[in-house]
């Protein structure tokens, strides 16, 4: 199916064909994790993040994408214990929401690491 929606509520088992060959056959669950590396943390806050902090943060997770709401790229599965007692250092926490990437993105990453050729 092409309807990505649908496999994600339906499929145990990802086959992927490109051009009529079979590019993988595997698990769902072993597919996300090997190409859905990175989960989005957003934590809402009070007070205000200083340069210092910032830097120390830049340095335990993948990257920032945002600072109002601080939205954070992290590994996949990766605890964030760490983050939240460097952040209670100087803000007031609010609320913490993770998404986890889903079968899209997975796929995303597959087909951008087949194009080069340098799949994981």
């Amino acid at each position: 199916s092409h309807d990505i929606g649908l496999l994600e509520r339906r499929c145990d088992e990802i086959l992927l064909l490109n051009q009529g060959r079979m590019v993988t056959l595997e698990p769902r669950d072993h597919f996300l994790q090997h190409f859905a590396g990175e989960d989005v943390v957003e934590i809402t806050y009070d007070g205000d993040l200083s340069p210092h902090l910032l830097h120390t943060l830049r340095t335990h997770v993948v990257r920032i994408v945002d600072e109002r709401p601080l939205r954070l790229v992290i590994a996949h599965g990766a605890s964030v214990v760490d983050l939240m007692h460097l952040l209670e250092q100087e803000v007031a926490i609010r609320d913490i929401r993770r998404s986890s990437p889903g079968l899209r993105e997975a796929y995303l990453t597959f087909a951008r690491l087949e194009r080069q050729g340098d799949r994981a």
